[in-house]
């Protein structure tokens, strides 16, 4: 580890570097202060560089830390420079309701169920006195029709609707969405209306990210027409050119259930492929130690356009990085370093954009790389095998273990399940991938010819069935998932410390690290077990805010009860999306839904009043009957939604609610909403669901952020 570290400088920046991006991400710090504190370090840097006299043996560590100290105030920099909203023409800062905004579509637009989604960059804003141009990112979203759909990239169109921030996510644990534009440095979002923007320009020309996407559209429309079947279509789509948005969740499920869902998203598996394509192809062509800047250049490019035409993910620009490293080196016969050239693609990539730190393909790409590179070779060394088949299947399974081990505490952390089969998938899906890529390449290059492009297009299908055939299948073998794998942030650096230590005893063979092993899985055991002991004697009560839906979450010890309406009930794709995430994090075992009309008979109370008792709390759904009854059912909660929309109330009733916390779910009346709240005691809690959540729990009652 000393030795990877002192041949390894590109790390030693990146560290510092990858630090003050996060510092500056979780804390904010005033700009001027990072500036001034920078220019006061690099400056006493340049002195001690370039004094005469030598400095004190003492203090020779102090040129490093000062080093360290400029590159992370340099990371906290550019993470400042980089959020757009500081600039003074950024579009929120000239934009006013009524406006009419300039925009450019930077992104294929992708197709919903009743709207079409895209990236638009923001151009100017207007009225009808003045024109001011501006930049930005907007999310919008037009109403889909026939001329919608006809939109293409880097279009120009004139939109005049409501432009708004991203809503923060409303519910716990709910995927932050807002959070995931925010790193994709987009605020705001739009909904434009048939009538609510026009096509403005066509350029005759596309810009350059803009021509990359049109080429990929255009390589889509070709294997479109050849009739392949909409799943098969999709997974090529996804699989040889980086477009995921039409694979089902029922597949994308499958795959990801099965440890497969890699090969769905163009990474560095794709772009090693392309490499080893090309590699012996150069080395044909050109004769050897001649021609070494066109055998590094030819090679290069290919993959940069590649990685072009798969939309410049941060896997496949890590990868494309990587390999343009290695080929220079290999070509002019430089020593290769593959951890300094790992550094030096991630610094690279975060110099262009921080927030690239904070994705998840970024961190998976890089532990992938880093687990195969120290691990793979320790862990095929184990078993000796003679035969080439066998050999080859050994080494695809030790890749295979050593890409799981090292991303194994990420992906429980952010995904919460396992792939039981992951080495039988892999060792089925990577040589089926390699084929098909291999084979749609083929058609692309080929596909002037109809009779020839057709039958490979067919080929590559059929094998694409058969693939997703197979992932299917083995998803619904028994055990293929292990669900509901509650891990936090600590526990995901326990489980982190623990392999590493478990991996230098194993493979490395040093005995004193049995000490880290058995220190690790002491410490995740008694993580693991205050937990599990905090999970029996809990008891909460949620009520979550979701759009046209009324929901209560009663947890006691390691079972939920919902009460929800119908809809609400049968949704299964708003619960993975808004509620399942709080049920496992907080140990649930058993999950029972009641309808909301079915309350009274559920809990045994007044079939006239719809309430329900939680614990030794009683939430009462306001509605025409309820109401007249409040001196009767004095409540802890007080719940208005769509069925108090002809509700009344009089002093005496308002007094009633005052002794207890009310709630406003999203569908209730704004105005009614203010005149009950302005008539309520000054003390009475209130809370609008449609702002987010609200939890009762530990004898408090707050949005759900307090808590969590």
């Amino acid at each position: 580890m000393l030795y990877v570290w002192k041949r390894t400088p590109l790390l030693r920046l990146l560290l510092p570097f990858g630090t003050g991006i996060l510092l500056c991400m979780r804390f904010k710090f005033p700009m001027v202060i990072i500036f001034w504190a920078l220019i006061f370090f690099v400056i006493c840097l340049g002195i001690i560089q370039f004094r005469k006299k030598k400095i004190a043996f003492q203090l020779r560590h102090l040129p490093v830390l000062i080093f360290t100290v400029v590159f992370l105030l340099f990371g906290m920099l550019l993470t400042e420079l980089a959020d757009p909203r500081i600039s003074e023409h950024y579009f929120s800062k000239h934009f006013s309701q009524g406006m009419t905004v300039r925009v450019c579509i930077d992104e294929a637009p992708d197709a919903k169920e009743k709207s079409m989604k895209m990236i638009v960059s923001v151009l100017s804003v207007s009225n009808d006195s003045s024109l001011k141009v501006v930049n930005g990112k907007l999310l919008l979203y037009i109403r889909s029709d026939s001329s919608s759909r006809s939109l293409q990239v880097d279009d120009e169109i004139l939109i005049n609707c409501d432009i708004n921030e991203v809503g923060k996510r409303r519910n716990p644990f709910e995927f932050d969405y807002a959070n995931y534009l925010a790193n994709h440095k987009i605020y705001y979002q739009a909904f434009a209306d048939s009538g609510e923007w026009i096509l403005g320009d066509r350029p005759a020309r596309h810009s350059f990210r803009g021509m990359f996407i049109a080429c990929r559209e255009y390589l889509l429309e070709i294997l479109h027409k050849q009739n392949i079947e909409e799943r098969e279509f999709a997974v090529l789509s996804a699989l040889v050119l980086g477009k995921t948005t039409d694979i089902d969740m029922e597949l994308m499920s499958a795959y990801a259930a099965t440890g497969a869902i890699h090969v769905l998203a163009v990474s560095g598996l794709h772009v090693g492929l392309i490499y080893v394509l090309l590699s012996p192809l150069m080395r044909r062509i050109f004769p050897k130690n001649k021609f070494k800047v066109v055998k590094s250049i030819v090679p290069i490019l290919v993959l940069w356009i590649y990685a072009g035409l798969t939309g410049f993910s941060p896997s496949v620009m890590r990868a494309s990085l990587m390999f343009t490293f290695f080929i220079i080196a290999d070509n002019f016969q430089k020593q290769n370093n593959i951890f300094n050239t790992m550094s030096a693609s991630a610094l690279l990539l975060l110099v262009i954009n921080p927030c690239m730190i904070l994705e998840l393909g970024f961190q998976l790409s890089y532990l992938a790389v880093l687990g195969i590179v120290v691990l793979q070779k320790k862990i095929a060394s184990f078993v000796y095998v003679k035969q080439k088949v066998l050999l080859w299947a050994w080494q695809l399974t030790s890749v295979s273990l050593a890409a799981q081990i090292a991303t194994f505490p990420v992906s429980v952390y952010y995904f919460h399940q396992f792939p039981n089969y992951f080495l039988l998938s892999n060792f089925i899906v990577i040589p089926l991938s390699t084929l098909i890529l291999y084979i749609s390449l083929g058609f692309f290059a080929l596909s002037w010819n109809a009779t020839i492009g057709n039958f490979i297009a067919h080929v590559s299908a059929l094998l694409t069935r058969i693939m997703n055939d197979v992932m299917v299948w083995m998803h619904e073998l028994p055990y293929s998932l292990t669900k509901d794998i509650v891990v936090g942030g600590y526990e995901a650096i326990f489980i982190s410390g623990l392999l590493i230590s478990l991996c230098y005893w194993m493979l490395w063979h040093v005995p004193r690290t049995i000490y880290a092993v058995m220190f690790f899985a002491i410490t995740l055991i008694t993580s693991v077990s205050l937990r599990k002991n905090a999970e029996l004697h809990q008891e909460e009560i949620c009520f979550h805010s979701l759009k046209g839906h009324t929901c209560i979450t009663h947890i006691l010890g390691q079972s939920v009860t919902v009460y929800a309406d119908e809809e609400c009930i049968a949704d299964e794709k708003s619960h993975k999306f808004h509620l399942n995430s709080y049920w496992s994090q907080l140990g649930s075992k058993q999950n029972t839904f009641i309808t909301l009309d079915s309350i009274a008979d559920a809990e045994g109370g007044d079939p006239r009043v719809m309430y329900l008792q939680c614990g030794d709390k009683r939430i009462l759904q306001i509605d025409s009957i309820s109401v007249r009854m409040l001196n009767e059912f004095p409540s802890d909660f007080y719940l208005f939604n769509d069925e108090s929309k002809n509700v009344f109330l009089n002093i005496e009733q308002l007094d009633c609610l005052s002794e207890g916390v009310v709630l406003f779910g999203d569908g209730f009346s704004k105005k009614k909403k203010s005149f009950i709240t302005t008539q309520l005691k000054e003390n009475t809690q209130c809370f609008d669901l449609s702002n987010g959540a609200v939890i009762y729990c530990n004898g408090q009652t707050a949005r759900f952020e307090h808590f969590y």
